[in-house]
C-alpha cells in the first residue's frame, strides 16, 4: 500500500518528497563521514579490492 501511494503522482505526494529528502540527508551525512574518517575509507577500499 505504501509503495502504491508513493508511486502515484509522486511530484505532489508529500510522503514521497519527505522520503526523497531524507535519503538526500542520509547520503550527505555518509559522504561527510567518509571524507572525515580515514579508517572508513580504508575499510571501503579494502573490500572493493577483494
Amino acid at each position: 500500500m505504501i509503495l502504491r501511494r508513493l508511486g502515484t503522482d509522486h511530484r505532489k505526494n508529500r510522503r514521497y518528497f519527505a522520503f526523497h529528502e531524507r535519503g538526500r540527508v542520509i547520503r550527505t551525512q555518509f559522504l561527510l563521514k567518509y571524507i572525515d574518517d580515514v579508517e572508513l575509507r580504508r575499510t571501503i577500499h579494502a573490500r572493493r579490492m577483494t
